[in-house]
């Protein structure tokens, strides 16, 4: 019991990374707590043996006690004396039992809590060894795979330019549309003028009213002919025209914005000419 455990040591070798230091960090503050439970556990070591002491002394007094009492016989005074002392006495060894008992489970107590935290101070040196491990392993690895990432991240901040372009030119194509549909500003009213009334003529003379010939008849059409198609407006060859994509050298593709926004610009005439 009063012996110490031996505690694992972590070794340091050059620079560690972040997880690394946070990882031998923790597992000294668990060698520290582990440090201060075997300091409580000697100190209750201590205590049990005083305790024991203690009621070995007592079971020798009562035992003295029992033998007086045995030897004084039946006299009375004596007795009496003698049974109040001997009460006292199992009294206070029964309390000592007690105290004993209690120190012993808290002992018990201490040593599962010191027994935890060894292991837990044993895992945590075999994280921080295989921290370094993997950090020395990080540090010796081969040009060829740094040159790989990279490359890698090339490709990558490549496909996030590209992406970025295609969004501006998007935004811009919705604003140009937004600037297109909406309505013209309103135009100050015009004040019509009314021209001066013509100067009094002399009333001219009534004539004959002619007879109109009638109304030429309409040829109704039979129910069983075709209706006529209305022939509709030819389709402007502009709007006809699709939207301009060109690839691009990544393999995607991405917006003429000149083209882009000329057919924005057609569609909204040719919209707005039809209203």
């Amino acid at each position: 019991m009063s012996e110490g455990y031996n505690t694992p040591k972590i070794g340091r070798s050059g620079p560690t990374s972040p997880a690394a230091s946070e990882k031998t960090t923790s597992s000294r503050a668990v060698l520290a707590a582990l440090r201060a439970l075997q300091d409580k556990i000697a100190r209750l070591e201590g205590e049990r043996a005083e305790a024991v002491h203690a009621t070995s002394e007592l079971r020798a007094r009562l035992r003295e006690a029992e033998a007086r009492l045995d030897s004084v016989g039946a006299a009375p005074t004596p007795v009496r004396g003698g049974g109040d002392e001997l009460d006292e006495l199992r009294e206070a060894q029964h309390r000592l039992e007690r105290e004993y008992a209690a120190r012993d489970a808290a002992a018990a107590a201490a040593e599962r809590r010191a027994a935890e935290s060894e292991h837990r101070a044993k895992q945590a040196a075999a994280r921080a060894a295989k921290a370094e491990e993997l950090l020395a392993a990080s540090r010796s690895s081969k040009p060829a795979d740094a040159s790989k990432y990279m490359r890698k991240i090339a490709k990558l901040e490549k496909k996030l330019r590209t992406a970025e372009r295609l969004l501006e030119t998007v935004l811009q194509m919705n604003k140009l549309l937004v600037e297109g549909q909406a309505p013209p500003p309103p135009s100050s009213p015009r004040v019509r003028t009314q021209p001066p009334p013509p100067p009094a003529r002399a009333r001219p003379r009534r004539r004959a009213r002619r007879t109109q010939p009638p109304p030429p008849r309409v040829r109704s059409r039979s129910p069983l002919s075709k209706p006529k198609r209305r022939s509709r407006s030819p389709r402007p060859r502009d709007e006809a025209r699709p939207l301009p994509w060109v690839p691009s050298s990544d393999g995607g593709v991405s917006f003429n914005l000149a083209a882009a926004c000329q057919y924005a610009l057609r569609r909204t005439q040719h919209a707005s000419a039809a209203a």
